[in-house]
């Protein structure tokens, strides 16, 4: 699934349909992964450039890590050197790296920050992401 959103109010608008989309790939962690989409969606917007993409994909792929959802968010910004470690969940800039990486198995950066990627596991909610 690719959403392309040129404006913040074109994602506004598709908010439902992903989360319907994050329901029917993996029901138990659909809230958990749309604060971190979410997250990293107003980041790009926010501190990027339009347009903003969105790709979600299923990975089944026998890599070892098990069925999971790959989320990458991308935006035409300068992008920015994320910072090492987990930010304090107190701190005003940086809350939205902390919940995408409280809310996701893994985390990274790509393009010089102008992407990030995020995986989740499908399998039960009992563990993280």
């Amino acid at each position: 699934m690719i959403y392309v959103f040129k404006s913040h109010r074109d994602l506004i608008s598709a908010r439902e349909d992903i989360l319907k989309t994050l329901r029917e790939l993996n029901p138990a962690r659909a809230l958990r992964i749309y604060v971190a989409i979410n997250e990293a969606l107003n980041n790009a917007f926010f501190h990027g450039k339009a347009p903003v993409t969105l790709k979600i994909e299923k990975d089944t792929k026998e890599s070892g890590k098990g069925e999971r959802l790959v989320i990458s968010v991308s935006c035409g910004g300068s992008g920015f050197t994320p910072p090492k470690g987990l930010p304090e969940d107190h701190v005003p800039n940086g809350r939205g790296l902390y919940l995408m990486r409280a809310m996701a198995n893994s985390v990274r950066f790509e393009d010089r920050g102008r992407r990030v990627v995020m995986e989740c596991p499908t399998g039960d909610s009992s563990s993280r992401g």
